[in-house]
């Protein structure tokens, strides 16, 4: 790919050892939860307040749940059968039947092809808006990097982003590399083409850049 972004100085050398934001709200990571049907719906009710909100999380706003539900299903879908893997954020809170309540969370897709089975596809990125401003975005992309890691065996994540969000600065800072750009392949409306921004994260350090 071309349009390679040197990474900035305050992103570490091994970006495997990013660190949550020192003020990150206290929480708990919680992998693969059961999908309740009110986990469901608090993630469903999540992306539309998120896409309300601003974020770029693959509609455009304004939104309402029937329009995310057909793409959730899917997303859900391929986590029940263990193709995906969902990462979660959760606070304590005594009104939810388990005790917690999730504030953010993120998918791990596998590819379809063997050939890419040694990293997988960061999508679905949010942080509750009644949450955000505590560092719970670094914090949820740090844990889903040891995910990737040490329960999956990963070597590297990917994602893609749409331009001219601000995006493009968090997933710097959390460590990524911008590594291509499709010019204008995100059409938020007519008259209105984003860049497709893609980015890499190395869970193994390069032991050549290591050694130089």
């Amino acid at each position: 790919m071309t349009d390679v972004a040197a990474r900035p100085d305050d992103v570490p050398a091994e970006p495997f050892h990013v660190e949550p934001s020192p003020d990150a709200v206290e929480s708990i990571v919680i992998v693969d939860p059961p999908l309740t049907p009110a986990l469901r719906d608090r993630l469903v009710d999540m992306w539309v307040r998120v896409t309300n909100a601003g974020g770029a999380v693959g509609f455009v706003p304004p939104i309402q749940a029937a329009d995310v539900l057909p793409t959730a299903e899917r997303s859900f879908a391929r986590v029940a059968s263990r193709e995906d893997t969902l990462v979660c954020l959760a606070v304590p809170d005594g009104a939810q039947d388990d005790g917690l309540r999730v504030i953010a969370w993120l998918l791990l897709a596998e590819s379809e092809s063997h050939l890419r089975r040694h990293w997988r596809t960061v999508y679905r990125v949010q942080v509750d808006p009644d949450w955000q401003g505590g560092g719970l975005g670094r914090r949820l992309m740090a844990e889903a990097a040891k995910v990737a890691r040490d329960k999956l065996g990963l070597e590297a994540l990917t994602l893609m982003t749409r331009g001219g969000t601000g995006a493009e600065d968090f997933y710097l800072r959390c460590g990524y590399r911008e590594v291509g750009r499709i010019p204008g392949a995100i059409r938020v409306h007519p008259g209105d083409d984003r860049d497709e921004v893609h980015f890499w994260y190395d869970l193994v350090p390069d032991e050549d850049a290591d050694q130089q």
